[in-house]
Parts: structure tokens; sequence; C-alpha cells
């Protein structure tokens, strides 16, 4: 009975997933948007956001007025094929976000869109909405992948397991930000997946998990340059590490 409300909660999931709407602007501003210029740019060539760090701030530094923005986001619709217009994060002379974790998350099936798109003899650009879709589903293939594998690693005992899996799968925060491609979600999996490779290491007590702390390492890095929230999530569970690796 339990199969049958989790699979019927999985399509609900995907219903949201598809629906045409958003939730807050960043969700496009801070993710998609910003990698779409990249990866959808003219021709083949792919532009660093240093150039559009030096880009806007040559043009801030020749304008007097408030022109500025309009002047350097004009350069980049000349550029780019699709309308950009980066967010201040990106921009400024110090950037407080990175594009290191946008690159594997939405870059990667981007460019495999576009050589798809060029691969089947299509001319001009790829529609946005086909984007949109791509991604959406996307976000419900990491949800229904990985947030419900973490769950069956983290709960061990089968009647719980269950509980744990109904409650997440019936989550309105599951149904809509998980599915969502914002920086949050992101970090979900991350802090998610921190907290199964932790024990993975934590319960191994025969080997010295070296594979485990590696992948651990590059979701912490991942983490932390996705959003700077990530390190106080796993303070604390961090800790069950340090006995371990003294024993060791």
């Amino acid at each position: 009975m339990w199969r049958r409300a989790y699979l019927f909660l999985v399509l609900v999931r995907l219903y949201f997933a598809l629906s045409p709407s958003y939730l807050h602007p960043d969700e496009n501003f801070q993710g998609p948007e910003v990698i779409a210029a990249f990866a959808f740019g003219g021709g083949t060539r792919l532009v660093s956001p240093e150039d559009y760090r030096k880009a806007y701030q040559t043009h801030l530094a020749s304008s007097s007025s408030d022109d500025h923005l309009l002047i350097f986001y004009a350069l980049v619709g000349q550029i780019f094929s699709y309308p950009v217009k980066l967010t201040w994060e990106f921009t400024s002379a110090d950037p407080v976000r990175s594009v290191f974790p946008l690159w594997p998350v939405y870059g990667l099936p981007m460019l495999l869109l576009k050589w798809l798109w060029i691969g089947n003899g299509n001319d001009g650009d790829i529609p946005p909405i086909a984007v949109f879709w791509t991604l959406r589903i996307l976000m419900f293939a990491l949800s229904f992948v990985l947030e419900d594998w973490a769950l069956h690693e983290l709960v061990q005992s089968p009647r719980h397991r269950r509980v744990a899996v109904m409650l997440v799968a019936s989550s309105y925060v599951t149904w809509t930000y998980q599915t969502h491609t914002f920086s949050n979600s992101i970090e979900t999996l991350a802090v998610a997946w921190s907290l199964v490779l932790i024990q993975r290491i934590v319960e191994d007590k025969q080997r010295s998990s070296v594979f485990a702390c590696a992948i651990l390492s590059f979701v912490v890095v991942f983490g932390i340059f996705n959003r700077i929230t990530f390190p106080a999530f796993l303070l604390i569970p961090g800790l069950r590490l340090i006995p371990h690796f003294i024993k060791k």
C-alpha cells in the first residue's frame, strides 16, 4: 500500500516540476540564466565570468551617468543570442557567487542539449522553453534519485525508512523547491550526501575509506561554492569524523 502511495507522490512531484511557473526570480537569475549566456553564446566561444566583469567595469569607468548598466547589457545582447541580465552577485569587483557549481548542474545539461539540437540538423537558437523543460526534468530526477537514495542510506530501520521516505515525498518543499533550479535545492542534496558519506566513513571500521573521504572533500568544496551557508549544516555532523580519524 505504501508503495502505491509513494508512486502517487512521485507523480505529484513530477507534476509540480513540469508546471510552467516559478516561485522566485532567483531560480533563473542565480543559475540557469547565468550559464545560458555561456552555453548558448554566439558560435562556439564560451565566455568566462571574468570577461563579464571586465566589460562591466570598463563601461562603468567610461560612463558618467547611470546608463552604464544599459550599455553593458546592450553589449551582452550583441554578443549573445539570448537576452541576458547578470545580477550584481556576478558582476561586482568582488563577486559573492561563483559559477563553479553552476557548470556541472546546469552547464553540462545545457551543452548536451545544444549538441543534440545541432546534431539533429536544427538551425537557429534552441527555444528557451526547451531549456526550461530540460532543467525542470533534471531537477526532478536529482530530487527523485539522489534525495530518496540518501534517505535509504541514512535511515537504517526499514519501518522508519518507509516513514521518512513518505514524509519527504509528501512535503511541499520537495514538490516545489526541490524541483526548481534554486541553489538551496542543490545545497539540500549536497548536505544529504555529505551525511551519507560521513556515515559510510564512520561505519567502515576495517578500511580507511580513502575513496569516500575524497568524494566527501569534493562535495564539501562544491557545497561551499554553491552557498556560503553550507558549512553551518555540516559542522555538527562533521564532528563525528574527529574520533574516527584519531583512532585510525
